[in-house]
């Protein structure tokens, strides 16, 4: 398991896909380009007061899979919370990578 952050304009659309499936749980992914999905993820670090410049916690596993990390302690870089929902707080989420 490799652990890193990364700012919403330097990831690749397996690394954009994993944070929609965070940050929209259920959504139904398909066809979307890379800018569509950076599109989604602006308008979402916006709402919730973060900067564009925010660096989300990325894990790949093994088995090629990826995945965001999230917690409760806020944004260290934007000082701000990560999350709106209480229910997403402390959690791992994995989406497969193409």
């Amino acid at each position: 398991m490799l652990k890193k952050k990364r700012a919403l304009l330097k990831m690749s659309m397996a690394e954009l896909e994993a944070v929609v499936n965070v940050i929209s749980p259920g959504r139904f992914l398909q066809r979307h380009s890379k800018s569509d999905l950076q599109e989604e993820v602006i308008h979402w670090i916006l709402e919730n007061g973060l900067r564009v410049s925010h660096q989300f916690t990325l894990i790949e596993m093994d088995d090629g899979s990826c995945g965001v990390l999230s917690g409760k302690n806020g944004c260290t870089c934007c000082q701000g919370s990560v999350l709106s929902g209480e229910s997403k707080m402390n959690s791992e989420f994995k989406i497969e990578i193409q």
